[in-house]
């Protein structure tokens, strides 16, 4: 699989329009020049005119596609956010036991995180609705 920046993509398809608009507005200065017959210059202008209903209905796609990670790269940040949280745990250990359990809290969040992103994304081990949602009010707590 491979991955795109669909912003980029929509920034390309936007320039793209406004290149087939000027050359649909030279084409159309066009019709009285003599070299040319205005069928030829019409059939130009109704080609353009496709090509920009065509970038439209791309940009539309590219606006509806799920957001493509990288999977590695996005483990490899979750690994780091993991090793700091768990330093801040052994901190609050020895320094404030108080925050301590907030402290073990993200880190086990962040644990858990790792571990839905090995696993594909699914929210829960078993996929079960009852199980993602103790995931996601679990993240929200222990990021407070």
């Amino acid at each position: 699989m491979r991955l795109i920046d669909a912003d980029a993509e929509i920034e390309k398809m936007s320039e793209e329009m406004t290149r087939a608009m000027a050359e649909i507005a030279r084409w159309e200065q066009r019709k009285t020049d003599a070299d040319t017959t205005l069928y030829d210059i019409e059939a130009k202008i109704v080609q353009l005119q496709k090509n920009i209903v065509d970038c439209n209905k791309e940009i539309k796609i590219l606006r509806l596609y799920n957001t493509a990670y990288d999977v590695d790269k996005v483990l490899e940040q979750l690994e780091e956010e993991l090793k700091l949280a768990d330093e801040e745990k052994q901190r609050c250990a020895r320094e404030n036991p108080l925050q301590f359990d907030s402290a073990k809290g993200y880190a086990s969040g962040i644990a858990a995180v790792i571990e839905i992103v090995k696993g594909g994304g699914a929210d829960a081990t078993d996929g079960s609705v009852e199980e993602s949602v103790v995931y996601r009010d679990f993240m929200k707590r222990s990021r407070n």
